[in-house]
Parts: structure tokens; sequence; C-alpha cells
């Protein structure tokens, strides 16, 4: 899942959301979403501190055990964790991806990678106000969440992806696209962020936080003048 062009006057790529069968045979898909071409494209910063106190005075060696705590490789080991919150937004996590290695430009599943890429899709049909609620309530299924759980994470980003009866291809274009890295993520209350409050984020220089849309969320009343309690409170 990548960067992208653009904001106010920028305009993103329309997308469209998957059973558990078509996503078991794109389990070992590695592609990244490429959005260096249409995409509302907004980024993020902040600083969160992680210390390992204590055990036997060995601070360096704690920091460096706690680097290596990292999320499963594969995303369907993680439905146990996230599936009951997504399942009450009416959402599954498809086995698409996971622990992401991008180093020296790559882009592929692997325990050394420290980035960590989701997929969400919808059990019935959505609306485009749907993928808008979405940007705020499927993130704070995650956040700060996957930080606190795995010291060893970087950074994350999660899709909300067409339904199969929209797109059943084996990596449709995602309809939103939110990522933050470890740093940036502390910067933010997840806890009473809002859409405003990402938007606005995403248009600062530096952006603190970076959102990819499709074309039809991004003309949408909803998002183009989101309210400033949008999220749930």
């Amino acid at each position: 899942m990548g960067a992208e062009p653009a904001h106010a006057n920028a305009r993103t790529h329309e997308t469209r959301p998957d059973d558990n069968s078509r996503y078991q045979r794109k389990q070992d898909s590695v592609n990244a979403w490429d959005m260096s071409r249409r995409c509302f494209a907004l980024a993020a910063s902040g600083v969160l501190l992680v210390c390992s106190i204590g055990c036997g005075g060995d601070v360096g060696g704690g920091l460096r055990a706690e680097a290596t705590i990292k999320p499963p490789v594969r995303a369907a080991a993680l439905r146990p964790i996230y599936g009951p919150a997504l399942a009450e937004l009416g959402l599954v996590l498809t086995a698409r991806n996971g622990l992401i290695d991008r180093s020296d430009g790559g882009y592929r599943n692997s325990a050394e990678g420290t980035h960590l890429a989701l997929y969400v899709e919808p059990v019935d049909e959505r609306t485009t106000p749907d993928y808008v609620d979405g940007i705020v309530s499927v993130t704070k299924v995650f956040l700060p969440d996957v930080f606190e759980r795995w010291p060893g994470l970087e950074s994350f980003d999660v899709c909300q992806e067409p339904p199969p009866s929209v797109d059943d291809s084996s990596e449709p274009e995602p309809i939103t696209q939110i990522e933050v890295t470890r740093e940036q993520a502390t910067g933010i209350d997840w806890s009473t962020v809002t859409l405003a409050d990402l938007v606005s984020a995403a248009e600062e220089k530096p952006p603190r936080v970076s959102l990819h849309v499709s074309d039809a969320v991004a003309r949408s009343p909803e998002f183009r003048a989101p309210s400033p309690r949008s999220s749930e409170d």
C-alpha cells in the first residue's frame, strides 16, 4: 500500500471491496497497491517512545528483545484478534498480505518485515458514505493497538476494499487507505479522532497522516465537508 499525489484539487481513482475463498488464492500475493496514479494523497508525524524497563538492568537488551516482537507474517492469523470488532462494522479481515518487508524498495511477506499491511472488505453491499465512515471506524479497530501490541512494528496501513460482487479480482483496488508510522501514531488521540482531524492532519505540511481515497469518496459531500465530530464519541 503506497503513497499518492495531491489533496484539495486532486482526484483519486475510484475503486471497488471479498470472501475467504477469494483471498485464499491470493494468500501469497505481496504486491502493493499502486496508488501513484490518481490518489487523494495525504501523510504523518509524531513520536512514540518505546521503553523497556527493568529486567536485570539490561535496558539495551530489553529494547532489542522488544524489537523482535512483531505481528504474524500472514494477515489471516490476526482474525482472532480483530475479527470480532470488524464484524460489528460489517467487515472481515482478508488473508491478503500481513507483515511486509519493504527494505531495498521491495514489498514481500517476511518475518523480517516491520510494516503491517491489512485489507478489510464488507460482508454486504456498501455505500460511499459507509466507506467515508469507515476511514475512522476501521482505523480505530487497529490503532493504536498494533503498535502497543507489537513493539517491533514500525508502520501500518489498512485498506477498505470493494465487495466481491463489485470486484472479484485477486487484487481489487482499495477504496480507502490510511497509513501511519509508529512515530506518527503518537501524535493523534485515536480514542477521539474524527474524519475532520484526519483530513486536517493529512493536509498539513509536512502531513501528519497518509490518506488515500477513491474518486467517489473524494467527491462525496461526507468527505469534502466532514463534521468535526464525525467519529463516534
